[in-house]
């Protein structure tokens, strides 16, 4: 069923609204000047007819209700918000279609619901953004639709990046990375440069794959969860060395719980999930050399300035 839908497409009447100027604007056009009755009337049948072809709940008859359709009594700002509720309403209907849906596994939930939350996310901080009609009130819509959607994701994904971002705007609070058993926060006093500096060095080093991107690497040291994890090249022994030495240091004191936040955090080259066990009690390979891990250490401590 993923494959058949299109988020952008779903979102269509949001981006028309939000990302064309007021001079170009597919909704100004329609009503710019207009104050032929007869031109209001057929784009009164025009909504209904919108109305009619998704599954709103007496759509009609409630804008019937609303609007005297045979007056043609209908300004460009009662367009708008009409077709802002109905746009809303069908978003959610979709979303509850899929949720309950049993052919859907979990990878078509985490893609979808993925899609949505990063479609409404950029959005909303466009809208922060810039001067855009009815922001108010698309804010809302949007938010709503969000709400909804966050609702089903934290059912399949509480930890993913896009809920915990999305999380965040809506409640004004940061995500701090948090291990599974305890609220330490894995957070450096490096500022992001620095961390990007000091990103690079691992690399360099051949400490941390390349595949490892910095964002991910930021994020990680700043308290926030990478979207994926870092790959470490090196040994468990000079990880479990690594956090060590930087302990009290670039990081605060972790506490008992610290190999479970180094194990949400880190894998190996491979992919390979790195076991709290396994990072508290590593073996030291006989001519492991810490040359490396050492000058890391070092760099990550005392960073360079800005």
């Amino acid at each position: 069923m993923s494959e058949s839908i299109n988020i952008e497409n779903e979102f269509n009447f949001f981006s028309k609204l939000i990302y064309e100027t007021e001079e170009t604007s597919f909704f100004r056009k329609e009503f710019e000047g207009q104050n032929d009755p007869e031109y209001c009337y057929n784009k009164q049948k025009d909504v209904i007819e919108y109305q009619r072809q998704f599954p709103v709940d007496d759509a009609k008859n409630e804008y019937e209700q609303q609007f005297d359709v045979e007056e043609g009594e209908i300004t460009y700002e009662e367009y708008v918000l009409e077709k802002i509720r109905c746009e809303t309403n069908r978003l959610k209907k979709l979303i509850n279609n899929f949720h309950e849906n049993p052919s859907n596994g979990k990878d078509q939930h985490n893609w979808f619901y993925e899609k949505v939350l990063s479609s409404i996310h950029e959005k909303l901080l466009f809208l922060d953004n810039n001067d855009v009609d009815f922001k108010d009130e698309i804010k809302k819509a949007l938010k709503q639709v969000a709400t909804y959607t966050a609702k089903s994701y934290k059912e399949f994904f509480p930890n993913d990046p896009q809920f915990l971002k999305m999380k965040e705007y809506m409640t004004g609070k940061k995500s701090v990375l948090k291990s599974k058993k305890h609220f330490t926060i894995f957070k450096s006093n490096l500022n992001e440069a620095q961390l990007k500096s000091v990103f690079d060095t691992g690399i360099s080093l051949e400490l941390i794959s390349t595949e490892t991107s910095s964002d991910d690497f930021i994020d990680a040291f700043s308290g926030w969860n990478p979207k994926n994890k870092i790959q470490w090249i090196g040994t468990t022994y000079s990880l479990a060395r690594f956090i060590k030495q930087i302990e009290g240091y670039a990081l605060p004191k972790l506490g008992r719980g610290k190999w479970e936040i180094v194990s949400d955090i880190f894998c190996t080259s491979k992919h390979d999930q790195l076991t709290p066990d396994q990072l508290k009690h590593p073996s030291k390979g006989t001519n492991e050399n810490l040359d490396s891990v050492n000058a890391f250490i070092a760099e990550f401590n005392d960073p360079p300035e800005d």
